[in-house]
């Protein structure tokens, strides 16, 4: 596959401008020369990888001297190829969204995130509440890599529970604790509304995306610590170094 081909018709039939379409070329094109020059074998798509983007940024901050605008404005393009990659089902995440961006004075200052351990713990408290279906199915397919905007519209029709979901066009692997999450949530959706798999309170009982964000709010109290959806996304993929290619559906195991 040209990735670099397929990306500017995607861009094409999103509807970009000519000159966003020539500067998002633009920064991919730049990127794979830096790979290039750097040693880097294999695909574009393979080298979309924690260190490499984050020496690519520092290329471009340190060696290039260009302007941290410049510098954003080249990862964002990048960022919009991955989410491209990722819709794919090309990519397990979006890489990067653990690359810090620079600041006007040039300083690389990374997003504070959650600890693994933190995490756990949160997967952990929702499971304590056997009751909570929901909150347990929405705990665990986020932290199966899941967006929220692919949980709001993940379909239902009348099958049994599988080891694995489809979300667009990318067939997501569920890691052990989803996989049972889901046959538990399974035994009370067909008694529920609607044709959305996590039914909710939106519209026609679609899962309302401050739902998610109130459940992690409450569970974060109870754990006295701030647990985001993004920490949820990316925690088993932030664990081990270069592990951003790793397919969804992660085999560690819950802390206890």
């Amino acid at each position: 596959m040209n990735y670099q081909a397929s990306f500017a018709i995607h861009l094409h039939r999103q509807g970009k401008s000519p000159a966003t379409i020539r500067h998002y070329t633009h920064a991919v094109a730049g990127f794979a020369d830096y790979c290039g020059r750097t040693g880097r074998r294999g695909s574009l798509r393979k080298n979309l990888q924690l260190p490499q983007l984050e020496g690519y940024r520092d290329d471009l901050l340190n060696a290039r001297e260009l302007r941290p605008s410049t510098i954003n404005g080249r990862l964002t393009a990048l960022s919009a190829l991955a989410r491209f990659l990722l819709e794919q089902g090309l990519l397990a995440c979006n890489p990067l969204e653990l690359v810090a961006r620079v600041n006007k004075a040039g300083i690389c200052k990374p997003h504070p995130r959650a600890s693994w351990e933190k995490v756990q713990e949160l997967r952990h408290e929702v499971n304590l509440d056997v009751m909570d279906l929901t909150g347990r199915i929405i705990v665990e397919l986020l932290y199966t890599g899941l967006t929220v905007r692919e949980l709001h519209s993940l379909q239902w029709n009348g099958e049994p529970a599988r080891d694995s979901l489809r979300a667009g066009k990318r067939t997501i692997m569920l890691h052990p604790e989803a996989q049972l999450a889901l046959k538990h949530y399974m035994i009370l959706r067909p008694i529920l509304m609607g044709d959305f798999l996590i039914v909710g309170q939106g519209e026609e009982w679609s899962l309302k995306p401050g739902a998610v964000y109130s459940l992690l709010k409450r569970l974060s109290r109870k754990i006295k610590a701030q647990i985001s959806v993004r920490d949820l996304r990316l925690a088993q993929f932030t664990k081990i170094a270069g592990g951003l290619s790793t397919a969804s559906g992660s085999r560690e195991k819950m802390a206890a």
